[in-house]
């Protein structure tokens, strides 16, 4: 036998190798200091220490530790730490305590391996011996197999062993066999072990599928705090895990863990006497139901799960009440929302996870497919069911009752049909499951039992909710139900409510979720719910107008935000309407589809840069002819004006340069129509930028010529600073002559671009950083082009611009074909390439041509060859936007 020695940090007495491990400590304690005082328990336990400590040194024993009344005590032998563990017991029960002071000590014994880890033992032997202490009753002195094998033939004189049979560990895999030291006249009751934790908490009938991290979670807050409220909307687990949760902590609890199901009880002075009857409490005569639960929770030390008390309004008040009078009691309850009370530890449970990660299978997958074999044993998924799987799982929010009762399934219906029926619907009944409350035989019992529970203002909000998509704030949440704080809820037959109360009572009842939003907190809802206020509503006959108010809000978003777009604050305004684009594109729908032309032209004029500045160009070219062909918006005035101004610019960006050059004629046309001079020069702008592409250079300048004047006529500063760019070598509009250009190009556009900056000319600062970098690359500064470029290039991306750092990216291949660096240039057109068609944004002209350069594509091909090129172009497709953008700046970087 080995002892460590001469290592930095650990105790040198410590043996190692195969040890035998010791525990004990005083059964009662807690209960014997509070009976014979402080200073008396003081006494007795300094006596206690000095008869172990005799026992233990006498046979070899080194104190690995103590605690409180608790020893540790490692020996090299196993005859001689049953030796000690005897001579102790038998010196304990000679001594002479104080009166009123019994000391009987339990003791546990394990033979396995000590492994030193820093100044103490690592690995599972150790735990197993204080895990096999903590059955003994006091007096009594088990051991495990491991040592009965070692000390069965070197038993101390008078003292026999006694087969205790197989039992399971707390925490530990695999069960041990148990054998008792017997000591005539000491030990306890022959054969008994510490009696196992009373209570009423079922058995597991099925294995709990995920949940571990909650479980170790809920450990130890349930450690920390007495009152633990796990919440959650319906059908997430929250009863599964509350039980699972008490039968890992029971044997923690000596009077064990008892469960009291309150679904049932919608009347809080029932509480009391459910619990009672829950905890199997006798009838004592005329005493109350509540002096006789707290009688009976006085001294003991117990958990007590209270499973469902969303019903019952103020009952946390009273379980702090009981937590008053039993020291001893913890309380672990479930409930949709908090219980309100300054002692209580939340614990919000969250949906299974749906997606995969790097520990593989989901949670919801998992269960789903443990679930299915239940209901077909043979069951095995294959490709297109574990598609079907996935799917359904996201339909039913992860929820574990979704899950099950979608799976239960499968012995009728193939996986498509499960799937088809939950997008249609909510009721999926399971087969047989009696003992399911009836609020879990469908989803939609399950949400209509907290329905149910909510006031009249918070049913209306909850269904008026159902026509946000993807969350909303309060600012619109407000206007959609009806007008702001305090106002009525848009007319609904439920009177007036209080917006923010009524979504503090949803959000208690697990029917919202709030989540961080851009600029403050948002209120969401799983589509479980979303679904089943959604046919609240239409039952309610108030669809029409929430959808309605739904869309004024949005609308009064959309026109907000417009003034700051393109603008420096840009990025987080981008960040807040693409936060809102679902809910944007409800809006614009509900426009369309109730004929309502006013809001169609407003949204059409409001939206269009966000959609041309977040590459969302398509869709904007498909819904413009819807949002101009309203009935009612074909009548020339300012709103088609502006809504024209719109479609003609999303037409540009999609290098659609015919389509755009009719819409900003019309644009002129509707604008001397109606007298509107500043929409008139817009038009003459925007059109002479369209004709140039196609050559037409003397009427484009003609038409500057006219925007000139307007602008200079209505002292539009910023409008005269365009058009001054638009003729200089920025723009390239100067009739059929073209340009010269030379350094002093230079010049202009740095004098320009400080303009623009006076104007905060967001927009044309930024476009005259990019016209700086051409015209060095046309002079041939490469590496000058290079950090213009790059300057572009970021103050585009980090602005959220995509559309602009799209083009940049073919400004990049070109500086690296410029440079010869074939394979970036390669890589950065495969990027632009994707990045082109996935946003439907296309340049007017292509930049090389502007440049007089040769197309980069074709020169990096004769470099690389095909299959080189291939490779290159292909690799930058695979890039994520922010990947091809980083890598281009890289490049750039390194030139400049």
């Amino acid at each position: 036998m080995t002892t460590t020695s001469g290592v930095p940090g650990r105790r040198p007495d410590l043996p190692t190798g195969t040890v035998t491990f010791l525990f004990s400590d005083i059964e009662a304690s807690t209960r014997l200091v509070q009976e014979v005082g402080p200073d008396v328990f003081r006494a007795t336990l300094e006596d206690h220490h000095r008869v172990m400590r005799t026992a233990f040194s006498a046979n070899g024993g080194v104190e690995r530790g103590t605690q409180g009344d608790s020893f540790a005590v490692i020996f090299r032998e196993g005859p001689a730490a049953v030796a000690a563990a005897v001579a102790a017991q038998r010196a304990l029960a000679d001594h002479a305590w104080p009166p009123g002071a019994s000391v009987r000590v339990r003791i546990g014994l394990h033979t396995g391996l000590g492994i030193a880890g820093g100044d103490d033992y690592v690995g599972v032997d150790i735990h197993r011996a204080a895990r096999i202490a903590g059955l003994a009753q006091g007096g009594q002195t088990l051991v495990s197999d491991a040592t009965r094998a070692l000390v069965e033939r070197d038993l101390p004189p008078g003292t026999s062993l006694r087969d205790l049979g197989v039992h399971r560990l707390r925490d530990m895999t695999h069960p041990e066999r148990l054998f008792e030291i017997v000591v005539p006249g000491i030990s306890p009751v022959a054969g008994s072990l510490r009696a196992a934790p009373a209570g009423n908490v079922p058995p597991a009938l099925t294995a709990l599928v995920g949940r571990g991290h909650d479980l170790d979670e809920l450990t130890r807050l349930l450690e920390a705090s007495r009152l633990v409220t796990i919440i959650g909307p319906g059908g997430i687990g929250k009863t599964t895990l509350a039980l699972e949760l008490a039968r890992r902590v029971a044997a923690d609890h000596p009077d064990g863990a008892w469960l009291a199901r309150l679904d049932a009880v919608s009347d809080g002075a029932l509480f009391d006497t459910t619990v009672v009857d829950a905890l199997g409490i006798p009838d004592a005569g005329t005493r109350t139901p509540a002096a006789r639960l707290e009688d009976h929770l006085a001294n003991r030390a117990l958990l007590l799960v209270l499973d469902n008390l969303e019903q019952l309004p103020g009952v946390g008040r009273r379980i702090v009440d009981l937590l008053g009078v039993a020291p001893g009691v913890r309380v672990l309850a479930t409930s949709r929302g908090p219980l309100g009370v300054s002692a209580e530890q939340i614990y919000p449970l969250e949906p299974l996870a749906i997606e995969n990660d790097e520990h593989g299978t989901p949670d919801a997958v998992r269960l789903f497919i443990e679930r299915a074999r239940r209901a077909r044993p043979a069951y095995a998924p294959d490709a297109a069911d574990e598609a079907a799987i996935a799917a359904i799982c996201r339909r039913v929010d992860g929820l574990p009752l979704g899950i099950e009762l979608a799976a239960a399934q499968v012995r009728i219906l193939p996986m498509r049909a499960i799937l088809d029926r939950l997008e249609r619907r909510l009721d999926l009944p399971t087969p047989g499951a009696a003992d399911l409350p009836a609020r879990h035989r469908t989803l939609r019992d399950t949400v209509a039992w907290s329905y149910e529970l909510l006031d009249p203002a918070a049913r209306g909000v909850l269904r008026r909710l159902a026509v946000f998509e993807g969350g909303s704030r309060l600012d619109e949440v407000e206007r959609a139900v009806g007008g702001g704080v305090g106002g009525a809820v848009g007319g609904a037959p439920d009177g007036d409510a209080d917006v923010l109360s009524s979504l503090t009572a949803l959000n208690d009842h697990s029917l919202i979720v709030p989540r961080s939003g851009v600029d403050g907190p948002r209120f969401a809802m799983l589509d479980t719910i979303r679904s089943f206020a959604g046919e609240r509503l239409e039952e309610s006959g108030e669809g029409e107008d929430a959808r309605s108010r739904h869309a004024v809000a949005y609308l009064a978003l959309a026109e907000a935000e417009a003034v700051h777009l393109p603008g420096r604050e840009q990025a987080v305004r981008l960040e807040r309407l693409t936060e809102d684009h679902d809910n944007l594109r409800a809006a614009v729908a509900w426009s369309i589809e109730a004929g309502d032309a006013e809001m169609g032209l407003r949204f059409a004029a409001s939206l269009w840069r966000f959609w041309q500045l977040r590459g969302h160009l398509a869709e904007a070219h498909a819904v413009m002819p819807r949002l101009l062909g309203i009935p009612g918006a074909e009548r020339d005035d300012v709103l088609r004006l502006r809504a024209i101004e719109a479609a003609g610019g999303i037409a540009y960006w999609r290098g659609e340069i015919a389509e755009a050059r009719a819409h900003y004629e019309t644009q002129m046309r509707i604008a001397r129509s109606i007298g509107d001079r500043l929409g008139e020069a817009d038009g003459a702008f925007n059109l002479a930028h369209a004709i140039s592409v196609g050559g037409e250079g003397d009427a484009a300048a003609a038409l500057l010529g006219r925007a000139g004047d307007l602008y200079a006529d209505l002292g539009h500063e910023r409008g005269q600073a365009r058009v001054a760019w638009a003729r200089s070598a920025g723009g390239l509009i100067n009739g059929e002559t073209g340009f010269n250009l030379g350094p002093e190009a230079l010049d202009v556009l740095t004098a320009m671009h400080a303009r623009f900056e006076a104007l905060d000319d967001f927009l044309y600062a930024e476009l005259c950083v990019g016209s700086i970098a051409w015209v060095n690359l046309v002079l041939g500064n490469i590496v000058e082009a290079a950090r213009w470029g790059g300057r572009a290039m970021r103050t585009s991306w980090q602005a959220g611009s995509v559309s602009d750092t799209t083009f940049s990216l073919r400004a990049a291949a070109i500086v690296a074909a410029e440079t010869e660096r074939w394979q970036e240039a390669a890589t950065l057109l495969g990027a632009y390439e994707e990045f082109e068609r996935r946003f439907a944004v296309r340049p007017p002209v292509i930049l090389e041509v502007v440049t007089g350069r040769a197309d980069p594509s074709t020169v990096a091909r004769a470099h690389l060859g095909d299959a080189g090129f291939s490779a290159a172009a292909e690799f930058g497709r695979a890039m994520s936007f922010d990947e091809a953008v980083e890598y281009a700046l890289d490049m750039i970087g390194s030139l400049a």
